[in-house]
């Protein structure tokens, strides 16, 4: 709507200065000549005038649609840098303080109480990255390339899938002796503890930065 009006200010602008370029001798002969100066400067302030205070309206109004939605994908950053951190921070836990002797060991065990509760925590974040992702689908012209933050979120966040599900499956069988909880029947959980590089990074850091990337961009212009 606010397109249309300065269409037809611009329109206003332009006849009415043609009209007095192309036709003013013949109007002022029927006008008292102060009668004649009068509707020519009416003309071109109005005009002009409305002219000018459309585009300032259009201007400020582009503005502050700019800014609302950096707000939002600065939110939406906040949250997805949260979520990263949270999961960087379970893993490290999970290393320290979920399995005995050591993520390297053979015989290496899982503890069912760290577990459990690590767990819960990136199951938390896993929800955060959801959300986002459902309101990437729910309102992709507010997001710079929807499409590839939907795939990259989409892939982090099932890389955690992986790791939920086969908690949610195995914690029901763990045993009293710590012994018994061996660390290479969760395979999942054991590729996830594993170095960096072969399973976390290409799972969740590597999309996740991209993500980010890409918002980061975005708020920047």
């Amino acid at each position: 709507m606010q397109k249309l009006w300065l269409i037809v200010a611009g329109v206003f602008v332009v006849v009415g200065t043609l009209a007095l370029l192309i036709f003013g001798n013949e109007i002022a002969a029927h006008l008292h000549e102060e009668v004649f100066k009068l509707l020519a400067q009416l003309v071109i302030l109005v005009g002009i005038g409305g002219l000018g205070h459309l585009i300032l309206t259009e201007i400020n109004t582009s503005r502050e649609r700019r800014e609302a939605n950096r707000t939002l994908l600065r939110a939406a950053l906040s949250d997805m840098v949260g979520a990263y951190n949270e999961v960087k921070s379970v893993r490290r836990l999970l290393r320290a303080e979920a399995v005995r002797p050591n993520i390297t060991d053979q015989d290496a065990h899982v503890l069912k109480e760290p577990y459990a509760a690590l767990l819960a925590r990136l199951n938390e974040a896993q929800l955060k990255l959801e959300t986002q992702l459902r309101l990437i689908e729910g309102n992709e012209a507010q997001y710079p390339e929807p499409a590839k933050l939907r795939k990259l979120l989409g892939d982090a966040q099932a890389y955690l899938d992986e790791i939920i599900s086969e908690w949610e499956g195995s914690l029901g069988r763990f045993k009293e002796a710590p012994e018994q909880n061996k660390l290479a029947d969760l395979m999942v959980l054991q590729s996830f503890l594993a170095e960096a590089d072969r399973s976390f990074k290409p799972g969740f850091a590597v999309p996740m930065a991209r993500a980010f990337a890409i918002i980061g961009r975005a708020i920047g212009k």
